[in-house]
């Protein structure tokens, strides 16, 4: 089967006098990237875990992906199955390239590389992709023992618990007639009509 060859796309993979190695910096110091929506952080999340199966041969299931919010790690999941099931079949069916053809950094699948994708496919569920707060439950299960806490938790609403003990806050320390703020407090119940969530936008101004 002739290899398989698809351009790495990222900016932090293509090699020059100008970018560093990726994988090759200073682990005796904090790195800190900052990115607003929309500027490919997915994926480049997507090339590098390629980068790190394909290059280094790390299997899939030894890559940690922490994402922030829910959404984020599904699309992330989604995503990186669909690239892997698309190189894939692009192999199986004898392409010579995948996408854009060119001379720049690529990656090529030969019959090794194709098997540990397609085991990475079949066992892709293992593949740890969590939320910060998943990652860190999950951790808190495992060593549950170690760290002397319960075995069987289950993650608390943090809204809920923010909004009973805002409202003991309120009860405690300004709603009392004592309380400096306790004129002001009950202005606003006045004018909220008893309701102490947020008003939705244009009704405080009504």
């Amino acid at each position: 089967m002739p290899p398989l060859r698809l351009l790495k796309q990222s900016d932090l993979l293509q090699k020059s006098s100008n970018t560093m190695e990726v994988f090759q910096t200073s682990r005796d110091r904090s790195v800190v990237v900052e990115a607003s929506a929309g500027t490919g952080k997915t994926f480049a999340l997507e090339e590098l875990v390629l980068e790190l199966a394909l290059v280094e041969r790390i299997p899939l299931q030894k890559i940690l992906l922490v994402t922030f919010t829910e959404k984020a790690t599904q699309e992330l999941r989604t995503r990186l199955r669909s690239r892997l099931r698309e190189i894939v079949d692009a192999a199986q069916s004898g392409k010579a390239w995948l996408g854009q053809e060119g001379s720049g950094s690529h990656w090529e699948i030969d019959a090794p590389r194709l098997e540990q994708l397609k085991a990475a496919l079949l066992d892709f569920d293992a593949v740890p992709i969590y939320t910060i707060h998943g990652f860190c439950n999950r951790l808190l299960r495992e060593f549950a023992f170690e760290n002397r806490l319960l075995f069987d938790q289950q993650q608390a609403n943090t809204r809920e618990l923010m909004e009973n003990r805002f409202r003991l806050f309120l009860r405690s320390r300004v709603l009392p007639s004592d309380s400096p703020h306790s004129p002001l407090m009950r202005l606003f119940l006045v004018h909220a009509e008893g309701n102490l969530d947020t008003p939705p936008a244009g009704k405080a101004d009504s």
